[in-house]
């Protein structure tokens, strides 16, 4: 398991899910968050800012019409079929195409001629269950060249069964979704997910199993990914897109003992395995038929972010450092738009607001027992 600060990338649910006797969805641990590498420019706090708003992870879509170059790391024949064919699933209904090379043998990765998206096919690691990760969107781009950007788990750990076909295709699709930009279904602003999860069991039984896994993360760095990978993400949401979907493919299966109502909860589902309708209705806003469609949406994605840092409580100085750093990942990625985000005539404060650090310090949605809370900072 990956327990380097390239950073907080990689997610560790399925620790806790595995503590609760329970499985994930799909993926274990994979990139929901954009590339720390990326953002290197900015604090942490920025990052954890942009992170929580729904209209940032729309600004991570590859431009429309586009073939995204895929390469394998590995040489396994039958799961790279697998993996090609489940990418028709969403370019059927997606302007957009993954250029994989010629079949059936496809693209084998070449370090001086890197790809958008490098796959690497392995194992999970034992005493933990993972299945798949990936980056989300573009920021594949700012992996280092000739390592992974998305992983599927054949084997659930070292000398296990290899998983069946259809939980293969159920990984690959989801983490498909991720590298297209679609972050987790169940931290849809309007998810009922968070305020039904047993967080004290899940934290209890995570510790209990950390005392035997040398691989599982302090309970500092638990909580901190907990949060950035329960919670729900915050209003408002891109435009046009559909309402929380318990039975889209970017949505966890969470074990019933996670969640107070068990089976009767509105966050409990027995696990997608295609895409949903609101998935489809998902990539056709994001990627249109043509790229003034998409040119449009992006720039309504932008008027929506600018009037969030307007009511954010963010000061003057801060507003400016983000929507700078948004225009300048448009301009890379989407280029010619020329899309800007003035903050120049907000009504902004020379300080961040008291209740905005307060709210990041410690979002109130939260009950986790103190030991499972970040440890206190102490003065060297």
């Amino acid at each position: 398991m990956r327990t380097d600060q390239s950073a907080g990338r990689w997610c560790i649910v399925c620790l806790v899910l595995a503590a609760l006797g329970g499985a994930c969805l799909a993926d274990a641990v994979h990139a929901s968050e954009p590339s720390a590498a990326e953002e290197a420019e900015l604090s942490a706090r920025d990052r954890r800012i942009l992170r929580n708003w729904s209209v940032y992870w729309s600004f991570l879509i590859w431009p429309a019409g586009s073939a995204i170059s895929v390469c394998f790391l590995d040489r396994d024949a039958e799961v790279r079929q697998l993996f090609a064919s489940a990418t028709e699933g969403w370019t059927r209904i997606a302007n957009i195409r993954f250029d994989m090379g010629a079949a059936p043998g496809y693209r084998t990765c070449d370090p001086f001629e890197p790809s958008d998206i490098r796959v690497h096919f392995r194992s999970g690691s034992s005493g933990s269950i993972l299945s798949g990760s990936s980056y989300v969107g573009t920021t594949s781009l700012n992996a280092r060249p000739g390592k992974s950007t998305l992983f599927i788990a054949v084997q659930a750990a070292p000398g296990k069964p290899r998983r069946s076909d259809a939980e293969l295709r159920r990984t690959i699709l989801h983490e498909i979704g991720h590298a297209l930009g679609l972050p987790h279904e169940h931290q849809h602003p309007g998810s009922p997910c968070a305020a039904d999860y047993r967080w004290k069991e899940a934290c209890a039984r995570y510790q209990a199993r950390a005392a035997k896994d040398a691989t599982a993360l302090d309970a500092s760095r638990f909580s901190t990914q907990l949060r950035a990978q329960f919670l729900p993400r915050s209003e408002p949401v891109p435009t046009g897109m559909p309402a929380y979907d318990v039975e889209s493919i970017m949505h966890y299966r969470f074990p019933t003992r996670l969640l107070t109502s068990g089976r009767n909860s509105g966050c409990f589902t027995d696990g997608p395995r295609t895409l949903s309708e609101s998935d489809a209705a998902r990539m056709k806003i994001l990627y249109p038929p043509d790229a003034a469609a998409q040119a449009v949406f992006l720039t309504a994605q932008a008027d929506i972010f600018r009037r969030t840092l307007a009511g954010s409580g963010l000061s003057r100085a801060t507003a400016m450092r983000l929507a700078g750093f948004v225009e300048d990942q448009l301009r890379k990625r989407h280029a010619g738009l020329g899309i800007k985000i003035d903050v120049s005539g907000l009504d902004l404060p020379e300080r961040d607001t008291t209740e905005l650090e307060k709210a990041l310090a410690a979002p109130k949605i939260m009950d986790l027992p103190e030991e499972c809370r970040p440890a206190a900072k102490t003065a060297e």
